[in-house]
């Protein structure tokens, strides 16, 4: 993975913890290997939403228990997806 990505959810997993927020989103599609993104989740021990594109995609394994969400495979801004992700994941809550 790189150093950025790890760097990013790292400080995220730290910020939300300071302002108590419930869980931390993460484009799981970013990370390339599935042993890279399982290392990174278990290393922040924090609630995470993990966002995907593909309903088809397999989860990987040791990550089945987490919170998945599916935002439409549709040319979007950055913005639009974690738009999409957020509400998507509010629906999974309701």
């Amino acid at each position: 993975m790189e150093t950025v990505s790890r760097f990013m959810v790292q400080h995220a997993h730290q910020l939300a913890r300071e302002v108590a927020a419930r869980a931390v989103v993460i484009y799981a599609d970013a990370i390339r290997q599935d042993d890279e993104l399982r290392q990174l989740i278990q290393a922040v021990n924090f609630p995470t939403i993990l966002v995907r594109r593909s309903k088809e995609a397999v989860l990987p394994p040791g990550l089945e228990s987490h919170t998945w969400v599916t935002v439409p495979k549709v040319h979007m801004s950055r913005s639009g997806q974690v738009k999409a992700a957020v509400w998507s994941a509010w629906l999974g809550a309701c």
